[in-house]
């Protein structure tokens, strides 16, 4: 396993059941201020390609995501393989968290973020 390919992962896990692992090929930030000068909010567009899926029967807990790390087999997808946009915020009011649970795919793009990341897809 290529250790290059780690340094771009994105780990998910949905509803215990689901398990993936994504390469990163692109982040763009779109830094809103408070109003004042002070940075508020970040909406991020990941540019993301899988490279393992696989949904299961049973919720899957730590120890077994784990087992199925350390016996993958990642390879490069291949450069025409498929990829798709995500979109995630970090809010600084909670010293540059992501943003509440169940939220932070709920990203609202007014105006100049909106025009920002319309320029990459």
């Amino acid at each position: 396993m290529a250790t290059s390919i780690f340094k771009q992962l994105i780990l998910k896990k949905w509803k215990n059941e689901h398990f993936a692992v994504e390469k990163e090929l692109d982040v763009y930030a779109f830094t809103w201020s408070d109003g004042e000068g002070r940075p508020s909010w970040t909406p991020l567009m990941l540019r993301l390609r899988d490279l393992y899926i696989e949904e299961f029967d049973t919720p899957i807990d730590q120890d077994r995501k784990q087992l199925i790390l350390s016996q993958l087999k990642l390879k490069e997808p291949a450069p025409d393989s498929p990829d798709f946009i995500e979109f995630l915020y970090l809010n600084s009011n909670q010293g540059w968290k992501w943003g509440k649970n169940g939220m932070t795919n709920a990203v609202f793009l007014h105006g100049e973020a909106r025009n920002y990341f319309r320029q990459f897809f």
